[in-house]
């Protein structure tokens, strides 16, 4: 898949706006949209789908309310719970509407936001690929990416055939390191692949 369906866009805006509905009524979310409450409440019911440019306009406006409640759910509670199923679910429409406009072609994580990485996978029905710290070499050729930490290596581990310089890349991560960020230019380096997109949850989460 190149770029996000239209179709997808109209009928992810229904998830989100079922999510909100949980936290607010709908005449705050009429107000905050311009939408009439009877318009959300069909939409939300999944009587209709709203048309690509309202769906466009309801995230951009229901966005920051969106941000907040995830910050809430997470920052308040503790932050496994952005591993939650329907959490996933909705973090994974938000990268949907992040990446709207670009051509992707593959999903990059590391292997702690394998869950993540899956999630988004299905929602964009886009492939991804997981860097790992152990590699099965008995299936697998991979690129490896020695990174001193201290007085030792790590090696992370990168499937050759998965990524090549034709690819536009979508990375995605919880929060980022060094260490990550290390990684992520010796694959750059030694692939001849540039990360078209890079969405960091944490600091989405934060700048809101």
């Amino acid at each position: 898949m190149s770029r996000i369906d239209k179709h997808e866009i109209r009928r992810s805006i229904v998830d989100v706006l079922r999510f909100l509905k949980r936290y607010y009524q709908y005449r705050d979310l009429s107000s905050i949209t311009g939408i009439h409450v009877t318009a959300l409440s069909r939409y939300k019911q999944g009587y209709i789908f709203p048309n690509y440019e309202t769906a466009l306009k309801l995230y951009s406006k229901l966005k920051p309310l969106l941000i907040k409640q995830i910050r809430k759910i997470i920052f308040e509670n503790k932050t496994s719970e952005i591993f939650r199923p329907e959490i996933l679910k909705i973090l994974a429409k938000i990268i949907l509407y992040e990446i709207i406009g670009l051509r992707i072609t593959k999903i990059l994580a590391f292997e702690d936001t394998v869950p993540l990485a899956i999630a988004t996978s299905l929602q964009t029905n886009i492939p991804f690929v997981i860097i790992t710290t152990t590699a099965n070499t008995n299936y697998e050729s991979y690129l490896t990416i020695p990174i001193r930490i201290g007085n030792i290596y790590i090696n992370y581990y990168l499937p050759r055939k998965l990524i090549n310089r034709r690819d536009d890349i979508l990375f995605i991560d919880i929060e980022t390191t060094e260490i990550k960020n290390k990684v992520l230019k010796r694959i750059e380096e030694a692939k001849k692949i540039k990360i078209t997109k890079k969405i960091i949850l944490v600091e989405e989460l934060l700048k809101t």
